[in-house]
Order: structure tokens, then sequence, then C-alpha cells
């Protein structure tokens, strides 16, 4: 955790996650207002195995249990989420995704 006069920002990585050598699962700034961000997350599971392979519902599914976990170690909820992005191969149905 990093603290200064403006504010606060803190790296978490959820229990149960996916932990990354590379980069943090979340990132709380907090200072007049309180942000949370989240990269970008894939339809693994906690061993780091693909679920749902070739099937875009499960893997939604999976990628939306892990953006619950996040949120939930940063202190909100889904409904607190102001923006999405989404990422399709081409050639991939997207419908069964939502």
């Amino acid at each position: 955790m990093t603290t200064s006069a403006r504010g606060e920002v803190q790296h978490i990585n959820p229990k149960g996650f996916l932990k990354s050598p590379v980069f943090t699962s979340v990132v709380v700034v907090t200072g007049p207002a309180k942000t949370i961000y989240v990269g970008g997350q894939d339809a693994v599971d906690a061993s780091g195995n693909i679920v749902g392979k070739g099937d875009i519902g499960r893997q939604t599914e999976q990628v939306l249990k892990n953006l619950k976990m996040t949120r939930k170690a940063a202190g909100s909820d889904l409904a607190d989420v102001v923006k999405w992005n989404v990422y399709v191969v081409e050639g991939q149905p997207f419908r069964p995704g939502i």
C-alpha cells in the first residue's frame, strides 16, 4: 500500500484467485473519491486453467465470477461498475455470452 497526502493506492490479489507474477488483479485508489481498477479478465480458474474452451457462454460465466471476486476484494459489487470492455475473437458468436 502506498500513501501520500493526496490519497492511498492499494494493490490487491484476492485469495483463491490466480496470482500473476506480472500484474496485480485489483488496484484501489482512495482520496477525495474511491476508484477501483480491475485488469482484463480471462476465463481462467484459480489454477490458471481455461474454463469453457470454445464455449463463449461458459467463458463469460467464468469471467463474471472472476470479476465478482475482484470487486468483493476491493469492497464493491458488480453493480458499481461504470464501464465494461468486451473483446471477442473474430468469428466467434457474441450472443451466447450475453
